[in-house]
């Protein structure tokens, strides 16, 4: 699924003792239903696999059976 991204943010924070480190994306995509594009934000924990990230490129999103992220890739 080819998405916007618009923004990310580098997290690194204690939450209820477990450390929480990775990459929280903000990105936009077309979807039936919506007037202009739905809006998602998506989190990867630190060591996933993720293209240099530039706000304004395309991803492309492959989604394992359980609805969450199992590569990304840069879409030219």
């Amino acid at each position: 699924m080819n998405m916007t991204l618009l923004g990310y943010k580098l997290l690194d924070f204690d939450s209820n003792g477990e450390r929480v480190k990775g990459t929280q994306a903000f990105v936009a995509y077309p979807e039936d239903g919506v007037t202009g594009q739905r809006t998602d934000k998506l989190f990867f924990r630190d060591g996933f696999e993720l293209p240099e990230l530039q706000p304004g490129m395309t991803l492309d999103l492959v989604y394992n059976r359980r609805g969450k992220p199992e590569k990304v890739t840069a879409v030219p």
